[in-house]
């Protein structure tokens, strides 16, 4: 009888320590960060998965979990959330700035990249489902239709942090 009673004990204390790690690992910060700065944005905006209200975030990039990069977002305004967000895809390509690339919908904005000037690559971050975004521009120097739509790009800088 004692045996039983302290098997169940130590598997009582087993499921509870794991249930703190499991909900202490969610509040964690970025294992390494390779780049921050803060932005702020203007409206409501669609990020992957996530919808932030309009304000001022905190913005790191790095590992986090076994090497997965991820980018964790911060806000410091009241009502701001705390959120980490997976790009979809890495681009290692030179950039000359700091920017969120947005696609504006109506009031909304999407966010579909950042560009990080000092680590030479930009992410890119998946659409809400059932949006395609295509982005209307001039015809080029060679006459190639690149795509079109009645979307806008707004571009967000990103200032860094010291």
């Amino acid at each position: 009888m004692k045996a039983i009673r302290f098997c169940l004990i130590v598997v009582g204390l087993n499921v509870a320590f794991f249930v703190a790690g499991v909900t202490g690992a969610s509040a964690q910060a970025l294992n390494v960060t390779e780049f921050s700065g803060t932005i702020s944005l203007p409206v409501e905006t669609q990020w992957q998965g996530a919808t932030l209200p309009a304000g001022t975030y905190s913005l790191y990039y790095g590992t986090r979990v076994g090497g997965t990069y991820y980018l964790e977002l911060d806000g410091k305004t009241h009502g701001t959330s705390h959120v980490f967000i997976m790009p979809q895809a890495h681009n290692p390509n030179p950039t000359a700035s700091n920017e969120l690339v947005c696609a504006r919908d109506g009031k909304h904005l999407i966010v579909m990249g950042l560009k990080m000037r000092q680590l030479g690559e930009s992410v890119s971050f998946a659409t809400p489902r059932g949006l395609e975004l295509m982005v209307q521009q001039p015809n080029d120097s060679k006459g190639r239709r690149v795509a079109e739509t009645a979307m806008r790009i707004q571009r967000i800088p990103v200032a860094l942090k010291k």
